[in-house]
């Protein structure tokens, strides 16, 4: 199963299809107030797909820079630890460390 069609499957299984859109709907149109809705939906999917695929370096990246966005810079640095330990391709190591670096200059 590609990544893409693991996250699809949580958004459905976890119900957030057409919350965030919602959401947006309803906080006005220049969806300001609907930016920590969208964070916190995107760690909870993150988190759910590194639950679901603990040795997928590029969920572990992606959870990372949700939790960066959300401020919990503890987590994500971990994150992007574990993400390092799983064998990433160059290009996915490349960005975990940039973000790693952004994060402990931060």
């Amino acid at each position: 199963m590609s990544g893409f069609a693991s996250l699809e499957g949580l958004v459905d299984r976890a119900g957030l299809r057409g919350e965030v859109g919602g959401r947006a709907e309803r906080t006005g149109a220049l969806g300001r107030q609907c930016e920590p809705v969208v964070r916190d939906d995107a760690a909870k999917i993150f988190n759910g797909l590194v639950t679901e695929h603990p040795n997928q370096s590029t969920y572990r990246y992606h959870l990372a820079m949700a939790l960066k966005q959300k401020g919990d810079k503890p987590k994500a640095v971990k994150e992007c630890q574990e993400a390092l330990k799983n064998n990433p391709t160059k290009e996915e190591r490349a960005k975990i460390q940039d973000l790693l670096t952004r994060l402990n200059g931060a």
